[in-house]
């Protein structure tokens, strides 16, 4: 009776399309899983992974254990290819924002946005038994190595250690009112999860590696039912490797449109930098590294309210 309850409560969800990507679940215990790509509607391969992942869910012939949801993000970014219309979407999540959107109406597309999504997330997990999990993928202006941004809870640095990839400490401080903030104030488990440069095709392919490997650490599949597992290891073990495992944010440099900030040319994520080195120019001169460590996250994208950060090897 609960399998067949937790099966048909599935049908609510495909049909929130174009929302909802995929859902699966086979009414067996375990844990539920929502997978979010495109909150920043220029980061398509998130959403590119997870239909592929529930394209292959939608032929899974082996033992599921729990369920999984994929959503699309951004609706109207991802439309027009571009960050935010409005307002970032991933910039909406603090408390103070949640309760001031449920007492007005909404004039901002990324606020209709938001509680789209989190409708969504508090129907799926009071229909599925918990553990609860919330990963939200995302990609990077710059090239980059694949990493987790996770806050330090236990649960989460468990559950990550399952993927042979760096883990950014500190950023939920600086990104108050991110999701990742969220996820946690609900007690849920979770991550974001970087695969890369936004185009660039090897972060889909990252980002299907991950969403694998989490499944398997979780107990939904086996292992061995990977799709070519050794194969996913792989693909983040090379794309992660001279790479520090474990920083911390020490520096956010926060900026603002007026600034007309300029991130110098030639970066990506986890160079290191010297304190004194200029890494860039706004209207009030230049911009110099503050301390010793490696430049995370610098930007090379038009919108955006960090120019870069400053992490070091903990």
């Amino acid at each position: 009776m609960i399998a067949d309850h937790l099966v048909a409560s599935l049908r609510e969800f495909q049909a929130a399309a174009p929302r909802v990507i995929g859902a699966y679940s086979q009414g067996l215990p375990g844990p539920a899983w929502v997978f979010t790509g495109g909150i920043h509607g220029n980061e398509p391969a998130g959403v590119a992974a997870l239909e592929q992942v529930m394209e292959v869910m939608s032929r899974w012939e082996g033992k599921f254990a729990g369920a999984i949801l994929a959503l699309r993000g951004n609706l109207a970014g991802l439309r027009q290819g571009v960050r935010f219309i409005d307002h970032d979407l991933n910039r909406l999540w603090s408390p103070e924002q949640r309760e001031a959107l449920r007492h007005r109406s909404p004039r901002l597309r990324e606020e209709l946005e938001s509680l789209e999504l989190e409708a969504l997330f508090t129907r799926f997990f009071e229909a599925h038994p918990g553990p609860h999990y919330l990963v939200d993928l995302h990609t990077t202006s710059a090239s980059s190595a694949p990493f987790a941004i996770i806050s330090e809870r236990q649960a989460a640095e468990t559950l990550v250690n399952c993927l042979p990839i760096p883990v950014v400490y500190g950023l939920t401080h600086s990104l108050s009112t991110s999701l990742n903030v969220y996820i946690d104030r609900n007690g849920w488990m979770g991550m974001a999860l970087e695969a890369g440069q936004h185009q660039a095709p090897e972060s889909v392919t990252r980002h299907e590696a991950a969403i694998w490997l989490l499944l398997a650490r979780a107990g939904c599949i086996g292992y061995d039912q990977i799709p070519a597992a050794a194969a996913q290891v792989s693909v983040l073990e090379q794309a992660a490797a001279g790479v520090p495992p474990r920083v911390r944010v020490i520096y956010r440099h926060a900026i603002s449109p007026a600034d007309q900030f300029r991130m110098r040319p030639g970066y990506v994520n986890f160079d290191p930098v010297q304190a004194g080195e200029l890494l860039g120019e706004s209207v009030t001169g230049p911009v110099y590294a503050p301390d010793d460590g490696y430049i995370f996250m610098p930007l090379y994208q038009t919108l955006g309210e960090e120019g870069f950060f400053i992490v070091q090897q903990t």
